[in-house]
């Protein structure tokens, strides 16, 4: 016993002694690297120093600590909740989500480690756990705002419970009483999917509840257009105004980013209001007024050597004419005619899921996909080892992406720093839902679909000329029989054979389901009329603040629901594409 009481002695002496040499040198890989194996014993020390370790940017020794806290005492909620903020801070989501799942196991379940492990669940859109999750929650704390408001997001991204999408805003809002943050979540839901009647109505609220609410951002921006929707004219001109006020007394003390976005602000609710030229000059004004000093494309949420990569995404497009090619149901057009493009140099690009377009369509030609966007990690997920196919080509081709997209590559045995090495060259990072980009930002982009977010990219890469095939929109006379051009027919027979990338996660099966067939044209719908506003805004913005100018654009679908570009049929596409200087 005493040996034992002289060992433990011994132990707390040395441990003692390290964390005072770590006092001193806080950056000695040595020190930390012995400290883990020394905490037997003290999970609430070794919790406390994973966090010291985390604030000082050592991530990998702060792992190292969280875990061994979970050793010594696997129900130490703290060690879970810090370890789980380490993971998603590195953009390791589907790790987290996993440890949020060791969390609920370990500790006795509370609503709101319920509610972390939804939010998890979510994040990787797996959106079936996440409503099991939310179904389990909502049984212990049935009155959770927050709870039911998560629930609305999911059921408005998943197919399986469509019904609850606005029945679960609804619940969230009654009892949501005075907390503006769950109202101006439900109001913005509204915003988006154009029921601007009940979007008013909790912007009105929140105002009621705290003036100061004004003062956030956006909040006159979308305010005002939900009245401007639901016929209050006036009143939509009052709160533009007061907009307008409030961000220019904010930009007086805004640092440079923070005024430039402000400044976008302003320039966004003008344009809205249908005052171009003033939304034009707001633009104009923020290189004139606050120059930006050095390279925007250092910034630590783009890859490194930027502006290298944007040098060799202008020389894969050259000034050539570029064909989108997207999924809707109209994309069989170009399938039909593709043999008149056989000879032309011209570049092929794509969103999503690129496959199809390349099996059924380009390889025709003898041609590939060019220019990937990927803003989505179902995608990743889906078609992960034709992502990596298409990477590794002879020819030169470009993914631009996002990190959030590459977020779940642990389930591929991989992690974000070793495929970022691996395919180096071959990427260029467009930070989505971030608002558009301006001169501190350039590559920053406003995304409601992945074509939001990649065709701003896309000019950066200084096109001649871009047709947009496929942008059905939603509106294609094909919607009762298929959502996406590859597709086969759907009837309502649950018997019929699937097809292969069906068995796909994250791939959504419309047989023997009118009711999804119906939704996701809705959403196809609702997503490409808020489209074209971001559009407008952000090649506006480029336009304006970056001097980046909009090539001509076309929507080679004269049926889409796109309508900010010229509608033309394939004839007129077709017979401009293989006029003029595109010869092989």
């Amino acid at each position: 016993m005493a040996e034992t009481s002289t060992t433990r002695d011994e132990a707390i002496r040395d441990l003692r002694g390290l964390l005072a040499r770590l006092q001193d040198a806080p950056h000695d890989s040595t020190l930390w690297a012995a400290l883990p194996s020394m905490l037997s014993g003290y999970p609430e020390l070794a919790c406390h120093l994973g966090t010291k370790a985390f604030e000082l940017g050592r991530l990998t020794d702060a792992e190292l600590l969280y875990q061994r806290s979970l050793t010594e005492a696997p129900d130490f909620l703290e060690a879970h909740l810090k370890l789980i903020d380490l993971l998603e801070a590195g953009n390791r989501l589907s790790e987290a989500e996993t440890a949020c799942g060791a969390m609920v196991r370990a500790v006795p379940v509370v609503p709101s480690m319920l509610l972390r492990l939804a939010r998890a669940q979510t994040s990787v859109m797996r959106y079936d756990r996440a409503i099991e999750t939310l179904d389990a929650l909502l049984e212990l704390d049935p009155l959770n705002p927050e709870a039911w408001l998560l629930m609305g997001e999911v059921a408005a991204n998943s197919y399986d419970r469509i019904d609850l999408a606005v029945s679960a805003h609804d619940r969230a809002v009654e009892l949501a009483g005075s907390d503006i943050e769950v109202l101006l979540k439900a109001a913005r839901y509204f915003r988006y999917n154009r029921d601007f009647e009940r979007a008013a109505g909790l912007f009105r609220r929140m105002v009621e509840l705290d003036g100061r609410v004004t003062f956030r951002p956006d909040f006159c921006r979308d305010y005002a257009e939900c009245l401007r929707e639901t016929g209050h004219a006036d009143e939509a001109l009052r709160i533009a105004a007061l907009g307008l006020e409030i961000y220019g007394k904010m930009k007086r003390e805004a640092p440079h980013e923070t005024w430039e976005w402000l400044s976008v602000l302003q320039a966004d609710i003008l344009l809205q209001a249908g005052v171009r030229d003033k939304a034009a000059e707001v633009l104009r004004s923020i290189p004139m007024l606050r120059p930006t000093s050095g390279s925007p494309y250092g910034r630590s949420d783009y890859l490194p050597d930027t502006g290298a990569r944007l040098e060799r995404f202008r020389r894969i497009v050259e000034n050539r004419d570029v064909v989108v090619a997207l999924q809707g149901p109209s994309l069989a057009m170009l399938e039909e005619r593709i043999d008149e493009l056989a000879d032309l140099d011209i570049r092929y690009a794509t969103v999503s899921i690129f496959p199809p377009v390349e099996d059924r369509v380009l390889a025709r030609i003898g041609r590939q996909v060019d220019i990937l966007s990927i803003l989505n990690m179902a995608v990743t997920r889906s078609w992960y080892d034709e992502l990596t196919a298409f990477l590794t080509r002879t020819t030169p081709n470009l993914l631009i992406t996002q990190p959030y997209a590459l977020g779940t590559l642990t389930e591929h045995g991989t992690t974000q720093a070793e495929f970022l090495a691996r395919y180096d060259e071959r990427l260029l990072y467009a930070p989505a839902n971030a608002g558009p980009g301006f001169p501190s930002r350039p590559l920053h982009v406003h995304a409601s679909n992945t074509l939001s977010g990649f065709l701003p990219a896309l000019v950066m890469g200084r096109p001649r000329r871009i047709f947009i095939f496929g942008a059905d929109g939603g509106g294609s006379p094909e919607v009762s029989r298929r959502p996406y051009f590859f597709y086969a027919d759907i009837n309502t027979d649950e018997t019929e054979v699937a097809e292969d990338f069906l068995t796909r996660p994250d791939m959504i099966d419309y047989r023997g389901r009118p009711d999804r067939l119906n939704e996701v044209n809705r959403r196809l719908m609702v997503d490409a009329i808020n489209c074209d506003k971001f559009l407008d805004l952000s090649l506006m913005t480029l336009r304006e603040s970056l001097g980046v100018p909009t090539p001509p654009i076309y929507n080679v679908c004269p049926h889409s629901v796109y309508g900010l570009f010229p509608r033309i049929n394939v004839d007129e596409a077709i017979a401009m594409l293989t006029s003029g200087p595109n010869g092989s």
